[in-house]
């Protein structure tokens, strides 16, 4: 079995117990656990999280995400990205066979982006998350995870969606899952998008360097500001954020 346990956004309380899958060893230092059937969990479930050394993959909780996300389209059935990554499976025919096999592409894809978090976690040091939890509940945390996230991203996820020749449909999905705040922090990421559909191979790769220098840039820039110990933390890192949007 796998069990694991902490805190997620706002401060939640998050567990959860799995049957193991299985588990690897990377290569700079992380042990990758990865659940399959879960037996208990708490009402968030993410479907990756990563604590110090450890990365938890969670096949279940991931399945029910994309599940969640088809039942979400299917109300309008909107041309976009996400609707572009649903056709990629037979979803009209087969609802289970699709779900199987898209839980399966994307574990690729969460993958990637715990251990980028992972990485990128190594550089930030433990002051972040004592910066993290100053914030709770504010705009600036979720600014400050967005800003982690596409750092993560930049370094390890679209390099790999860039270099599987096969993965559109993850390219697709993994820009129909971005959130409203890293899609406004980030229209460049958007951009490359509208340029990949358009044709340009190599746009995703370019993107990923000009925005892994820029969003490390800006991670760093808010720690100084915390250390700075602004008399309204939240409120400065807010703003930071927002004027360096890229």
């Amino acid at each position: 079995l796998l069990y694991s346990a902490g805190y997620v956004q706002s401060g939640k309380a998050q567990f959860f117990l799995t049957e193991l899958d299985k588990s690897e060893q990377g290569e700079d230092g992380f042990q990758l656990w990865i659940g399959r059937r879960e037996l208990a969990r708490g009402l968030h479930a993410p479907p990756a999280m990563t604590r110090g050394k450890n990365i938890f993959l969670r096949r279940d909780s991931l399945k029910q995400l994309l599940w969640e996300k088809y039942e979400s389209w299917l109300w309008s059935r909107p041309d976009n990205a996400l609707g572009r990554a649903l056709a990629c499976y037979p979803f009209e025919q087969d609802l289970d066979l699709a779900l199987e096999q898209m839980t399966m592409a994307e574990m690729a894809v969460v993958r990637a982006h715990e251990i980028g978090e992972y990485r990128v976690g190594r550089i930030l040091g433990e002051e972040w998350e004592q910066m993290l939890y100053e914030v709770l509940g504010t705009p600036a945390e979720l600014m400050l995870r967005a800003v982690r996230d596409h750092w993560a991203d930049c370094l390890q996820t679209l390099p790999m969606l860039q270099e599987d020749s096969s993965g559109a449909c993850s390219v697709h999905a993994f820009m129909g899952n971005l959130g409203n705040m890293r899609k406004a922090i980030f229209p460049a990421l958007q951009d490359a998008y509208a340029q990949w559909l358009d044709g340009d191979a190599g746009i995703l790769a370019a993107v990923a360097r000009r925005g892994g220098e820029h969003w490390r840039t800006v991670a760093e820039q808010a720690l100084d500001l915390y250390r700075a110990q602004p008399a309204d933390p939240a409120g400065a890192i807010a703003r930071l954020v927002e004027t360096r949007a890229c």
